[in-house]
């Protein structure tokens, strides 16, 4: 793809981001929150300056604003996500998923998106800034190496 054709993609995707979050009546910030960057982030994304916008941030973006991947990317006109056939994840493989999120996390990580899940979106907006703040502090964070374990761009 030339030069000119990835600036278009980016810009495509930057105009559809600053859409949907102001459709939404959001800030930078509290985007930047939900999907673990800082607001300036948010802003070069919504710019297209990004060439290589993580592929992590793309499906956050894509799963917070209820969009396709592909939408949000400019490659189609189709907004809505399709449901898998069946409606989605099976009992037993969220089962799986639970299990094996104990044994990399703990036992606390299910009542923690248990709790989080029940939020709406501007609870699961604050509950993540709350989060990160958390992780800032040494006295809250596993890292001690100064490092944290949220990723700010």
């Amino acid at each position: 793809m030339s030069r000119k054709a990835t600036g278009e993609k980016n810009q495509k995707m930057g105009q559809r981001i600053l859409q949907l979050r102001t459709e939404r009546d959001l800030t930078q910030e509290q985007v930047g929150a939900v999907i673990g960057v800082q607001r300036s982030a948010v802003r070069k994304y919504e710019k297209g300056e990004v060439v290589n916008m993580p592929i992590s941030s793309i499906k956050k973006l894509s799963e917070f604003f209820q969009v396709q991947p592909t939408y949000l990317m400019g490659w189609t006109d189709e907004k809505g996500l399709e449901k898998t056939q069946g409606g989605g994840a099976s009992m037993e493989d969220i089962s799986i998923i639970c299990e094996q999120l104990k044994l990399v996390f703990g036992e606390s990580v299910i009542g923690l998106l248990t709790a989080v899940s029940n939020l709406n979106a501007d609870g699961k907006i604050e509950a993540a800034k709350r989060i990160q703040e958390l992780n800032r502090l040494p006295e809250y964070s596993a890292v001690q190496d100064g490092s944290s374990s949220v990723q700010d761009e």
